[in-house]
């Protein structure tokens, strides 16, 4: 996708940035990890799922212009 699709566009007006390397940042002190786990992926999967909504809906507009 081009860097200056509405979408793209979009979602980085949302806060996405782009990962550039396959390191991410975990924290570090004294928490409990498995609660940090969980919720990192019910926040990852609302994301994505928000995402493809958002994705769906770009799509269906852009689909509607053509015509």
């Amino acid at each position: 996708m081009h860097y200056m699709h509405p979408f793209v566009l979009k979602i980085k007006d949302m806060g996405w940035v782009a990962i550039t390397h396959e390191d991410r940042p975990y924290p570090s002190g004294d928490f409990d990890e498995e609660v940090f786990i969980k919720t990192y992926i019910k926040l990852h999967h609302s994301f994505i799922v928000s995402l493809l909504a958002m994705l769906a809906h770009v799509l269906e507009y852009t689909e509607q212009q053509a015509f």
